[in-house]
């Protein structure tokens, strides 16, 4: 190969990597840096929500993932009173969340009191949570059960 001919083809490969590199951190920026699908993914910051993420945006977020899990654990009439539970509880729990974190960001003088009164309240949601977890969990199926137990909602793991 002549000279010319192998600096024109390292400098087609080297364009056609760069062009790749771009195009992939293009679609990266577009959809979404997280790896999820769906409202709101590509809003979301790397140790949680953006600052310009709503409260909204953050529930329409959890009720995309809640529909999913629905459908992967085939939910059925009888078990759709301790699932409509354990939505609104799960979505009551992400708002308080959201409105608590909120309100730190914005606040930048929060005492100790009002920290202290922020961890009983969490500890309350937790508590509730786990109550509306453990009645839809008897209500499951044990083919359900053991979807359930693969599902992590806000943790690394599967995700529905």
């Amino acid at each position: 190969m002549k000279r010319k001919s192998k600096i024109a083809l390292i400098a087609l490969v080297v364009v056609g990597i760069t062009a790749g590199s771009a195009t992939l951190v293009s679609a990266k920026g577009r959809f979404g840096g997280c790896g999820g699908d769906g409202p709101g993914f590509s809003q979301m910051g790397h140790r949680g929500y953006g600052y310009d993420v709503s409260v909204e945006d953050v529930v329409e977020r959890v009720e995309f993932r809640l529909s999913r899990l629905k459908n992967k654990l085939d939910i059925t009439a009888e078990q759709e009173t301790a699932w409509n539970n354990f939505e609104t509880a799960m979505v009551d729990k992400v708002k308080s969340k959201f409105e608590t974190r909120q309100q730190f960001l914005e606040d930048d003088k929060v005492t100790v009191t009002e920290r202290v009164e922020g961890m009983r309240s969490k500890a309350t949601h937790l508590e509730e949570m786990a109550t509306v977890i453990e009645q839809l969990y008897a209500t499951l199926t044990p083919e359900q059960q053991e979807m359930a137990d693969q599902f992590r909602m806000m943790k690394k793991g599967p995700r529905f």
